[in-house]
């Protein structure tokens, strides 16, 4: 008798012991109103809609440059790249450098052809980085510098990115 009354005694304790467990208020969660790490600028070239739109332009038009608050560093998390020949058209290499980027990233953008039979010849590039590319010194501007423009070509960058510490 005395064994059946400490297994109850037990079992009752388990009982009790799990129920307050189950009985107690869920633990809120405190949501965050955005990520610190979302893109909160897309910049364009310095020549802006009319960059993207016409031939010939110079390098210094097609320039994009980022600059963050003081002591914060800027974060690029996409490069788009539109490059496209008129139908006069006209082989050249494009390229994009950087400057106080670490690591100083360029790219190379392949050639374009002469486009035959009156049709125009375009390339896109789309980059991204999830983590973000973060600029060499807080504080400094971010630019993207196309290189001399051909004839007949038009370059077009837009960079996203977000500013932090």
């Amino acid at each position: 008798m005395k064994k059946i009354s400490t297994l109850l005694f037990l079992i009752c304790a388990m009982c009790g012991i799990c129920g307050s467990v189950w009985a107690q208020a869920p633990t809120t969660i405190q949501q965050s109103g955005s990520r610190t790490d979302a893109a909160i600028f897309l910049a364009g070239p310095l020549g802006g809609a009319t960059t993207c739109a016409t031939v010939n332009t110079t390098a210094a038009n097609g320039t994009v440059t980022i600059t963050p608050p003081a002591g914060q560093y800027v974060y690029i998390t996409g490069v788009y790249i539109d490059i496209t020949s008129d139908t006069t058209g006209l082989t050249g290499v494009a390229t994009l450098g950087t400057t106080n980027l670490t690591g100083s990233p360029t790219w190379s953008l392949a050639t374009l052809t002469a486009a035959a039979a009156g049709q125009a010849t375009m390339r896109q590039i789309a980059d991204v980085f999830p983590t973000g590319l973060r600029a060499a010194s807080p504080g400094t501007a971010v630019t993207f510098v196309p290189s001399a423009q051909s004839n007949h070509v038009i370059f077009c960058t837009r960079v996203a990115g977000y500013y932090g510490p």
